[in-house]
């Protein structure tokens, strides 16, 4: 091992803690080849765990002290579950994007509705017709123009949504399901595009700009003079609500050491389910689509303000080769989280180079990385297909959607605790936790089908 002061570079700055001095050289994951650290005139070995910065956190400070120990000191509060200025953020976030995601299980919702044709058809309702009744009301629709629309087929007035602010019924009623179809078109583009974009540009710049747009193109959505103009700003909105979503994991999770990304990432799924349940009960008490659309990007706007705050990801800046904004970001962190003044350096291996970048392809060009990717690809396919596809159809289940929506939230919420549970056993792990939650997630499925059909009830 080679002490830091040597090979001729500047000596760091010290840090104090717990009445111990040292020096810090280290990467973003683990001490440098060739760098040692020294505490107290001793060089640590090399070997010691991550878990060592739980001793610096209890005022123990004969650990060496890595890049990632740093994150634990700064990032993490005296119960070790005090993550920075951000950890209240994602919650929040998260129960904005939840909102977005299912907004067109209320906006695009069907609210019953009766025809009179006076001569043509005697007056039915779409519930209780026959077949032939049926088709001649759907031909009917082909040929029908505006204003026999608004004259002869009226809506239950009990909430508005696209399909009555539209007549997206009969023959066209599957534009409702092409405006979802283009929000998530516009996910997969935002998750593609933003990830590349984050590496170049920073996380919370893009994380920033991706959130903003993505309220005003929300907003938008709402003042939709029609529905072509609704379809193309659920694209977007799309766009920017994948992407930033997977930037704004990413910066989260940069900002905290990796023992605790799996209870990072499980709060925000769990905030997601709240969030879910949270847009039925405004739903539920705001029955105009597009009042309800404005004011759930009210909330987006507030946690937008708040996320200004955010700081840069020190992992990234030190990928960057941006040293001095790194350890900015930290003592920021540190700060937040009222933890004991501290002074680190960070220092660069001799033989790195920022220039060096990767892309998605990398994922396919190696033999293991391809089969994970593939088969990790297979399991977001099928999950976001079953997920939302129960989600975005709750209004098929009768009774009430505003229930069947909450419930479709809440229920997720007791998952979450048992699967932090189960991560964090030796005995179970990651691999265990998610083949079993996908084997009792595709059973439960497949029972489903066996379940006795209810007659259609009106929505309320």
């Amino acid at each position: 091992m080679r002490d830091p002061r040597g090979g001729g570079r500047p000596p760091p700055r010290e840090y104090h803690h717990g009445g111990g001095r040292g020096f810090l050289s280290g990467g973003p994951d683990g001490p440098l080849p060739g760098v040692a650290l020294r505490f107290a005139g001793r060089a640590a070995p090399e070997s010691r765990q991550l878990d060592e910065a739980e001793h610096l956190l209890a005022g123990r400070p004969e650990a060496m002290w890595t890049w990632q120990q740093i994150f634990f000191l700064c990032a993490l509060g005296e119960k070790y579950l005090r993550f920075l200025g951000l950890n209240s953020q994602p919650s929040k976030w998260e129960l904005y994007v939840a909102s977005e995601a299912v907004l067109i299980a209320l906006v695009g919702a069907i609210p019953p509705y009766h025809w009179d044709l006076e001569g043509i058809l005697a007056n039915h309702s779409h519930s209780n017709d026959t077949t032939i009744e049926e088709n001649n009301f759907r031909k009917w629709l082909l040929t029908a123009s505006w204003n026999d629309l608004h004259k002869y087929i009226h809506f239950n007035r009990n909430f508005t949504s696209i399909a009555s602010e539209w007549f997206l019924i009969g023959n066209t009623s599957y534009k409702i399901s092409v405006a979802s179809s283009c929000f998530f078109g516009g996910v997969f583009v935002g998750v593609i595009t933003f990830g590349q974009l984050s590496d170049h540009f920073g996380r919370k710049k893009i994380f920033l700009i991706g959130f903003g747009l993505d309220i005003v193109f929300a907003v938008a959505n709402g003042f939709s003079p029609t529905y072509e103009f609704f379809a193309v700003s659920r694209f977007l909105v799309g766009v920017m609500n994948g992407g930033m979503s997977l930037v704004a994991f990413v910066l989260l999770n940069e900002c905290l050491g990796t023992a605790y990304w799996a209870l990072a990432g499980s709060l925000g799924c769990l905030f997601f389910a709240v969030g879910i349940a949270q847009y039925a009960l405004l739903g539920y008490l705001i029955r105009s689509w597009r009042l309800l659309t404005v004011v759930v990007n009210l909330e987006g706007a507030v946690v937008f303000l708040l996320c200004l705050f955010i700081p840069e990801s020190p992992r990234w800046l030190y990928s960057q080769g941006r040293l001095h904004e790194a350890e900015d970001s930290l003592y920021l962190i540190a700060k937040r989280n009222y933890k004991p003044k501290c002074t680190f350096s960070l220092k660069l291996p001799t033989a790195w180079s920022c220039k060096e970048s990767c892309s998605i392809i990398d994922l396919f060009r190696y033999k293991i990385l391809l089969g994970r990717t593939l088969v990790m690809m297979f399991i977001w396919f099928v999950c976001s297909l079953v997920y939302y596809g129960l989600t975005l159809n709750v209004g098929d289940l009768g009774g009430s959607i505003y229930a069947n929506l909450a419930l479709s939230g809440l229920i997720e919420i007791p998952a979450y605790p048992l699967c932090v549970y189960l991560i964090r056993q030796k005995w179970f792990g990651r691999k265990r936790t998610l083949a079993a939650f996908l084997f009792l997630g595709g059973l439960a499925s497949l029972l489903v089908m066996f379940l006795p059909q209810q007659k259609d009830s009106e929505q309320c």
